[in-house]
């Protein structure tokens, strides 16, 4: 990445060049890399102090870098002609003459460079000896926050309880326990905590984790000599050793704890700086999917596997994930719920994004505007850009050097307002221009068409086109991406098809394609694909028509799920969606012969004029449910019912119903205790979700009934009444995820004082959000005594973090606002007795994001100023909107968005308007235009 980091770079160009080393100028390529490459380690050292060495390392790594295109260039040539049964060794260098030339004579000059400095040869050997030992000695931390701050104290022994804490059983136990050691560190761990001004608990675990690695006496000196004192004798500027922006906090405290940080990155073995400086690329406090991090590091060359380790580059990366987050440089934001309770996503502490911003400079770059765009420009270091903002040309996103570009990420483009460029053009222009990409992100974009020019990208690993949802076909020149390790599809729901020469990814190893569910009976075209290890879902359509039909093919229907299951096991697929069902015997076929690898099931039925000789009943098999985890089902129009059992166990934990219209009642799931996740939609006749008297008495001896669920969805439910017809249950204990939209019938339903995760009510009733906060009402005093002192929440919303509030006509401002310390995101939408802002909500301190559409607001309060957390502000079509306040300078925000506010839109006019001096000090403004100009 940046200049210190350069091992691993030269590592995968001398592989590169291993089957060259014979051969004329590459082999003289090779000769000098290898001369260079003993000196990397030394002066990826000095470099820390010494300009003129990191000056150096900067040039070394752009040539690098050229020479790795250029051998990758090679390997592709080769690969195509093995693939058109050619040797080989066919692909002649001298077609690459000029250019090897070229980057030999730039690699002599900084060879020669070398003269200049005093570097010393450490062998590959040692470091890797080094890299085994800090991997043998590496924290085992527990799940505490990195965040907390200590007094001087605390801060003290928590440093000792990390540093000094050792595996057991290991030969090193003893050397840790020498008093030597033990006072070493403790000298270290007062001169830590001074420089942290107190106890930042972040740098105290980092650097605390850090020591472990260093057993021997030798290395807690050299350390304390060499690092430690060499900090306190420079009492100088960050920005005076690292000439490159870096987003630092003005606090002085918190510069000094960024030095130490830095001290724990030098400390990293060289794959783990590369991947810890890309996490750069996201926006800060951006919670990052851990599969899509280990992929973009595969597509990017930095996990290494040595040729002793039988790991998968998937192993190893989700290892350098649990190495990064032992050494606190990550920390966990989610844990797999299920068995493995493995980290799926990760996010940086605030210090810790600073310090990836400070050690990778201006190679990775989070763009906000085409003004850093230009910046970028004139330095021509970026290998990675990820835009955060609306491209206004095509020259916004070429601007960049060709040669040098790794990585482009454009997602999102569709959720932001345009201004005339087509992300189609974009999309063209990248692929004629950057040839050597690894990875492109194009997620969300409002791609509709993928150019044909998209081979050229013969170097691409990683490729996201996802959740374009008008993306039909793609062209059969993607096949010519022979290199390509991860593609990804899901939720483009109109894709029909895969290319005719789709066989031809022969290095693809993860395909995801959840929602794509015209994308049916691929087995031909993937089943050859021997380096695939994940395909996300499996397609199955019955084609069930008529009954002369359905006879036709009822020995193809009956083997078309076995014959699957072999695919199921070979590419561990867990999701299985079987489509254009039309008989529920056909259906129950199929629900005994599914595999039981599988995890999820989603079961659609054929969108026919109804027929009531049809659907009659479809039964949950008690060994389905014993073993699936996840059951959507969409368009059935029978009765849905369980099989019976005294001893009836499940893992279901969501379940998914939508379109089923004939669905009264949820009586086959009462007794699945450990749902999870329920999302009903679409269901035109349900009233209730419990019915019967007899499941009051199973609520009474049970009070465990739904007390799993976390998350539920009623979308769309025109006849739901409530949640028990008897109003059995009284409180969702574990719901932290709660969103109504358009049930206006909805009367009662159990509290749900704990939510967290958010909060949506759109066009129901705010009955509903009284009983919460016991504000009502006759069916909350005459509520079962179940109910707990534990479930009865004082102050009800206080870990809530978002609330959506849209189109309630009864809405009143009865909210506890002073209760709710941890919200962060609010937005008003449609409500049409908004005037103002409710006067109690300038309490909620914790508010980061704050949105208002549609309403008829007329003022903002001056008391806005009192959110200091505040980051974004938003408010769209509230035309009576006229003016900001007259201390509105003083909002310390990063983003205000104003849209179809004329009033006050003419206020805000660049140079001229009346309230444009208030706003013009906030880095990003988003300003609509006015309309009727």
């Amino acid at each position: 990445m940046a200049a210190g980091n350069l091992s691993l770079v030269v590592k995968r160009v001398l592989h590169l060049l291993g089957p060259h080393q014979q051969q004329g100028l590459l082999g003289g390529v090779a000769k000098t890399v290898s001369k260079l490459a003993p000196l990397l380690l030394d002066a990826e050292k000095k470099s820390q102090r010494d300009l003129c060495i990191r000056y150096w390392l900067t040039d070394l790594e752009d040539v690098l870098y050229d020479v790795d295109n250029l051998l990758t260039e090679i390997e592709i040539e080769k690969k195509k002609k093995k693939k058109k049964k050619s040797f080989p060794s066919q692909v002649r260098t001298s077609t690459y003459s000029q250019e090897i030339k070229q980057v030999m004579k730039r690699l002599d000059g900084i060879a020669i460079g070398r003269k200049d400095f005093d570097l010393k040869k450490i062998s590959s050997e040692a470091e890797a000896a080094e890299e085994e030992e800090e991997e043998v000695h590496r924290l085992r931390r527990g799940e505490s926050s990195p965040t907390s701050y200590l007094n001087q104290e605390e801060s003290l022994v928590l440093f000792e309880k990390i540093a000094f804490e050792s595996k057991s059983g290991g030969g090193s136990m003893a050397l840790l326990q020498q008093q030597q050691q033990i006072i070493i560190r403790r000298s270290i761990g007062n001169k830590i905590v001074q420089r942290c001004g107190g106890g930042d608990s972040l740098a105290i675990k980092a650097i605390g984790s850090m020591l472990r690695s260093k057993i021997t006496v030798e290395q807690l000196q050299d350390f304390d000599t060499e690092e430690l004192s060499k900090m306190e004798e420079e009492d100088c500027n960050l920005h005076n050793l690292f000439p490159f922006t870096a987003s630092y906090s003005s606090n002085e405290e918190a510069g000094e704890v960024l030095r130490l940080l830095k001290l724990c990155y030098d400390d990293l073995p060289s794959p783990l700086k590369h991947c810890f400086a890309y996490c750069s690329l996201f926006p800060k406090r951006h919670v990052i999917g851990v599969q899509r991090l280990i992929k973009l590091w595969m597509a990017q060359g930095f996990i290494v596997i040595e040729e002793s380790e039988e790991k998968s580059m998937e192993d190893v990366g989700y290892q350098y994930v649990v190495d990064l987050i032992d050494r606190y440089f990550l920390e966990v934001v989610e844990r797999d719920s299920k068995g493995s309770k493995q980290v799926t996503k990760c996010k940086l502490h605030n210090l810790m994004y600073d310090l990836a911003i400070l050690v990778t400079g201006d190679q990775c770059r989070l763009l906000d505007s085409a003004a850093d765009t230009a910046q970028c420009q004139k330095n021509s270091k970026t290998f990675h850009a990820c835009f955060n903002f609306d491209p206004s040309s095509t020259e916004d996103v070429t601007m960049f050097d060709a040669k040098k570009m790794r990585t482009i990420f454009l997602s999102g483009q569709s959720r932001r307002i345009y201004r005339g460029i087509g992300v189609g053009k974009i999309f063209e222009k990248i692929t004629y221009k950057f040839r050597f990409l690894l990875a492109l992100d194009m997620q969300a974009s409002g791609l509709e068409i993928v150019p044909n020019s998209i081979g050229k990208l013969k170097l691409l690993k990683y490729l996201d086109l996802s959740e374009n949802e008008e993306l039909t076909m793609l062209p059969n020149s993607i096949t010519e991406l022979i290199d390509l390790q991860t593609l990804i599809l899901s939720k483009c729901f109109k894709l029909e098809k895969l290319p005719k020469d789709f066989t031809n990814l022969v290095n693809l190893r993860h395909f995801e394609i959840d929602g794509c569910n015209n994308l049916a009976n691929l087995s031909p075209q993937i089943k050859n694909l021997s380096h695939l290890k994940e395909l996300s879902q499996l397609v199955l359509s019955v084609e069930s028509s008529s009954s002369s039909s359905r006879q036709q093919h009822g020995i193809k229907e009956k083997k078309m799920l076995p014959e699957s299951s072999e695919l199921i096991q070979q590419f561990k697929i867990k999701n299985l969606r079987l489509k254009n069902l039309r008989h529920e015997e056909t259906a129950i076929q199929y629900l005994r012969a599914v595999p039981s690898e599988i995890q999820s099931l989603s079961l659609e039925w054929r969108v026919d004029k109804w027929n009531k000789s049809v659907y009659g009943e479809l039964p949950l098999h008690n060994n389905l449910l014993s073993y699936l985890e996840e059951l959507s089902i969409n368009g059935f129009k029978g009765v849905i019912v369980r099989c019976p059992s005294s001893q009836f166990s499940s893992k279901l934990v969501k379940l998914s119903l939508s379109r089923c219209s004939n669905c009264k009642n949820l009586q086959a799931i009462h007794q699945i205790h450990g749902l999870k996740v329920l999302v009903l939609e679409y269901l035109d006749n349900l009233e209730y979700i419990l019915v019967g008297h007899e499941l009051f008495f199973s609520s009474t001896n049970n009070p465990n009934l739904f007390s799993s669920l976390e998350r539920l969805w009623l979308t769309d439910l025109p006849k739901l009444q409530g949640w028990c017809e008897y109003n059995y249950i009284n409180v969702l204990p574990s719901l932290t995820k709660l969103v109504i939209e358009n049930c206006p019938k909805l009367s009662s339903m159990p509290r749900f004082p704990d939510l967290k995760e958010g909060l949506v009510m759109d066009r129901t009733s705010w009955k509903l959000l009284d009983m919460t906060m016991n504000r009502c009402t006759s069916s909350s005093s005459s509520s079962s005594t179940t109910t707990t002192a534990a479930t009865t929440s004082l102050n009800p919303f206080s870990n809530l973090e978002s609330i959506c509030i849209v189109d309630i006509e009864d809405f009143k401002d009865d909210i506890p606002w002073s209760t709710l310390n941890k919200l962060r995101f609010l937005r008003f939408d449609c409500i049409k007795e908004l005037d103002t802002l409710p006067s109690k909500l300038q309490d909620v301190l914790s508010l980061q994001e704050l949105q208002v559409w549609r309403c008829p607001i007329k003022e903002i309060p001056s008391w806005i100023t009192k959110f200091k957390k505040l980051e974004k502000l938003v408010f769209g079509v509230c035309p009576l909107l006229k003016e900001l306040p007259e201390n509105f300078s003083r909002v310390q925000i990063q983003t205000l968005e104003i849209k179809d506010c004329n009033m006050l839109l003419r206020r805000l006019e660049v140079g001229k308007g009346a309230d444009w001096s208030k706003i013009k000090f906030i880095p990003e403004k988003k300003l609509g235009p006015i309309s009727g100009r």
